[in-house]
């Protein structure tokens, strides 16, 4: 099982995410949709499987968070992998620095590799992208694993239990001292000897209050110093490894660019004629009995350099059949040919006939592969 795992956090107001890359708009709309506490959000794009684990912390907008990508399997057990998050979470601590986000990312991965998967079932047509189910508790283990191959979004509650610590307090009974005065005592002397020792006592206090004030001032400037120092400390730690991640990262860029040559963040459908003339344009309401060519549009972050690739297109109708002509390659609809640069958008080929009403409306999704690897899907409805 090949598995992609990301670590991402939001710290006094600054997000981190390892790797970083298209995702974080994904986890970003976990923690909105998360609430309070600890969350197992999962959710189905296409034939990707996201499996999030996202815990609230004490200051409001601060969380911390974990996600493993599956493409086409799924796990069939919830609750050995929310165990598995907890733990690495419990390990990791909630102050975790950048430094660490590999060392987690093993702990998972290893764990994961352990867990029993399945191939995905095709996509259920007909329910809403942003449909969500939501579960109180990871035991149910069935009907959670049923809802995430159905449904885009499942939120289940973990119970997080916290140890509770008490303090014993002990009370000792006083004694209490009587003494029988003499009755022949001088009251005067008495009275005199009263007046000195509150005075006494009076000044005391005073003493011991304004000692303490200073001492309380002084231990708080030593403690700002301190804080000072240490932030300071960790800026440039956080400098220098921010550094060493950036070079990395453009090392592990180069590399994968060969395998992967683009990350598709955005696909946009339009409908066109037999002269290419658009009839319906990209992103506006499709509607049946005007419908000719799907033509395709994709925007894209590039990986590698600019290069000439070949997608296979894939078009599954709302009954989840592949689309296929005489002249449809054996495991795709089509083939596009496109260059990938910095611009980031490429137009593709079109598929459909110049016959108006070719396609019925109901839900209809695109996917774009390259070699074994689908980069990317779009899934949209004909009216």
């Amino acid at each position: 099982m090949n598995a992609t795992v990301y670590v991402f956090s939001k710290l006094n107001g600054r997000y981190s995410q390892y790797p970083d890359d298209y995702t974080r708009g994904l986890f970003e709309k976990f923690q909105s949709m998360s609430g309070a506490g600890a969350k197992m959000m999962i959710h189905r794009d296409g034939e990707l499987m996201y499996y999030g684990y996202i815990r609230q912390l004490t200051r409001k907008e601060d969380y911390m968070g974990f996600c493993i990508l599956l493409n086409g399997v799924m796990l069939t057990g919830i609750e050995p992998l929310a165990v598995l998050l907890e733990k690495v979470y419990d390990a990791a601590n909630v102050f975790f620095t950048v430094e660490m986000a590999e060392s987690v990312s093993a702990m998972i991965k290893e764990g994961v590799a352990e867990m029993e998967c399945v191939a995905l079932p095709p996509v259920a047509y007909g329910i809403s992208n942003e449909e969500t189910k939501r579960f109180a508790d990871v035991k149910d283990n069935e009907a959670i694993v049923g809802a995430a191959a159905k449904y885009p979004w499942v939120v289940v509650d973990i119970n997080v239990k916290r140890r509770a610590s008490g303090k014993r307090e002990e009370v000792t009974p006083s004694r209490e001292k009587t003494t029988n005065g003499s009755k022949n005592r001088n009251i005067v002397f008495v009275v005199a000897i009263a007046i000195l020792s509150v005075t006494l006592i009076v000044s005391l206090v005073a003493l011991r209050n304004s000692n303490i004030e200073k001492r309380n001032e002084m231990e708080k400037r030593d403690e700002v110093e301190k804080m000072l120092a240490t932030e300071k400390v960790n800026y440039e730690m956080e400098k220098s490894e921010r550094i060493r991640i950036e070079a990395k990262y453009k090392v592990f860029k180069e590399d994968v660019g060969a395998d992967v040559p683009i990350i598709i963040t955005k696909v946009e459908v339009a409908n066109i004629d037999d002269d290419s003339d658009i009839e319906t344009d990209y992103g506006k309401k499709i509607y049946s009995w005007n419908s000719m060519y799907l033509k395709p549009k994709i925007y894209y972050k590039l990986v590698g350099g600019p290069k000439s690739i070949t997608l296979r297109v894939k078009l599954y109708y709302p009954s989840g059949d592949l689309s296929q002509g005489d002249s449809s390659p054996s495991d795709c609809s089509y083939t596009s040919d496109i260059h990938v640069s910095n611009t980031g958008v490429a137009v593709l080929s079109g598929w459909g006939n110049s016959q108006r009403g070719n396609y019925r409306s109901g839900w209809y999704r695109f996917e774009f592969w390259y070699g074994d690897m689908c980069l990317g899907s779009k899934r949209f409805y004909i009216w």
